[in-house]
């Protein structure tokens, strides 16, 4: 009958088994004294995670503002904020809103914002 490598090692583990049994344990071991406990660090703060549905300010209203063409020119009260399509945070109150682009005549709106309100405002320039 011929013998296998699983044979061979069972064979061993046995014999290991056996002599650790018996306490004549040949192979090297040692104790190692114990470490210290790592210091952690303690956890940051962690922010909260912004909303994408968070209450508008109340202290502010919201001016939706879209223009044909697109990217025209956007001014309020004569000082330029960006280009169209924009969403504008305005104090209450009495606002002039212009809108222009090369080659189109100028749009201009006087609104009335409310805080906590929301309005859309449709530009559409003329050549």
């Amino acid at each position: 009958m011929a013998f296998g490598a699983g044979d061979r090692m069972a064979d061993k583990f046995f014999g290991q088994v056996s002599e650790q049994l018996a306490g004549e344990v040949k192979q090297k071991s040692e104790v190692h004294s114990e470490q210290t406990a790592v210091k952690v660090p303690a956890p940051k703060a962690v922010p909260p995670e912004p909303s994408l549905t968070a209450p508008p300010d109340s202290g502010t209203g919201t001016v939706i503002l879209t223009a044909t063409p697109e990217n025209a020119e956007v001014s309020v009260d004569g000082n330029f904020v960006g280009n169209a399509p924009v969403n504008l945070k305005l104090t209450p109150g009495k606002h002039s809103v212009a809108v222009s682009a090369k080659g189109y005549q100028e749009f201009t709106r006087e609104i009335s914002v409310s805080a906590g309100s929301e309005v859309r405002l449709v530009a559409d320039l003329e050549k």
